[in-house]
């Protein structure tokens, strides 16, 4: 969380949306978070007598999430259904999933003059969101959450869902975007990623794994997060244990090995940034193995055989994907993720491709680790 330059227009339309939720008590702070490639979000805390209640301002991104009244209506009815299937194990649901803040008309976000579109959040006290190197027990739970989230959401009904982003974690689809950018090569940068494309053409084969699996009926989809990072899980106060997972923008179905694998290219150096130089590239089979156990514990055994088998495969596929998705958003002129300077998003690009190739080294023992996990989690 942090404070930036506003400009005038940015603080009027904050401002307008702020008086157009029904927030509890009169509007004491607004800080600025900087966390996140997307959406603009702001920490608003307001004083009602002496009790004072914090909730999560959001500016949701309409250039990616074409359908903020859908999109909305999504996280609503999952944050719903978790919240049903919490109580249901006789558990208590409080601060255990989001909680959507109506507008004063009632609807779940806010379209402000100038046409942008607002959410708003409880904040989810008690809890805290990690930054910085993780700890084994930290990673544990990180997996373990997003094992639950399967969990939970493992009875959702997948027909009529809408999905946000058509092809979000396709990895087809996003080679063909690829080939498309280089086709155009809008702003002449084509001649400076040869080796990146070389990359691509020899790994585009054995990084479409997954899908492959999926039509011959090996493995199911399922509703997934889809965006398993360790920012997007919120840990008790003494970061001991996981509370629950946030952003739901791009829960959507998908394959249990690419949320997986989503975590391991996220931290699995213990590191909490993609844009560290690629020869600091390296993924600690501690973590992946302590990463996969927090992981199907969590999923409390709906894990079929294949797909455990597959979780390797999609740490790979997944991994290769999104410097798949680094490297055509730098020929599209950065125009999907936000940068700070002019070759962060072909820098991403490379400390994933640089990830995948040390996975492809270390490959039997990511495999032999595999089987030791599928064992326990069969025994248990």
């Amino acid at each position: 969380m942090g404070d930036r330059v506003k400009t005038e227009l940015e603080v009027a339309v904050r401002d307008e949306a702020l008086t157009n939720f029904c927030f509890d008590g009169f509007l004491k702070r607004e800080q600025y978070y900087m966390d996140g490639h997307i959406n603009d979000a702001y920490c608003i805390e307001c004083q009602s007598g002496d009790d004072t209640k914090r909730y999560i301002l959001q500016k949701i991104n309409t250039n990616v999430f074409k359908d903020p009244m859908k999109l909305m209506d999504n996280i609503e009815s999952i944050s719903a259904h978790i919240r049903r299937k919490i109580y249901g194990e006789g558990g208590d649901a409080k601060n255990r999933t989001m909680t959507v803040i109506k507008t004063l008309d009632g609807k779940p976000c806010y379209r402000d003059s100038m046409g942008g579109y607002w959410r708003a959040y409880d904040f989810v006290e008690g809890s805290s969101s990690l930054k910085g190197i993780p700890d084994d027990e930290t990673i544990y739970y990180s997996g373990y959450a997003f094992g639950e989230f399967l969990w939970q959401l493992a009875d959702y009904p997948m027909e009529g869902f809408y999905c946000p982003i058509d092809g979000f974690h396709n990895t087809p689809k996003r080679l063909k975007e690829l080939e498309q950018a280089v086709g155009m090569d809008q702003y002449g940068r084509v001649r400076e990623i040869s080796q990146e494309l070389e990359f691509v053409r020899e790994h585009q084969k054995k990084c479409t794994l997954i899908e492959q699996l999926y039509e011959r009926g090996k493995i199911p989809k399922r509703i997934v997060h889809n965006d398993a990072k360790l920012n997007n899980v919120l840990m008790q106060a003494d970061g001991k244990e996981s509370l629950c997972v946030i952003d739901l923008d791009t829960v959507m179905p998908g394959y249990a090995s690419y949320d997986f694998g989503d975590g391991i290219r996220y931290f699995g150096s213990k590191s909490v940034t993609e844009d560290e130089p690629p020869e600091h590239a390296f993924i600690d089979m501690e973590v992946f193995d302590c990463y996969l156990k927090g992981y199907l514990d969590g999923t409390d055994g709906i894990l079929t055989e294949e797909e455990i088998r597959t979780m390797p495969l999609g740490a790979r596929s997944i991994t290769f994907e999104c410097g798949v998705r680094f490297l055509t958003d730098y020929l599209q002129g950065d125009k999907y993720f936000k940068i700070t300077r002019a070759s962060q998003n072909i820098d991403r690009c490379r400390i994933h491709f640089e990830l995948v190739k040390y996975m492809e080294k270390h490959w039997d023992e990511m495999m032999s680790i595999m089987e030791k996990q599928l064992k326990r989690y069969q025994k248990s």
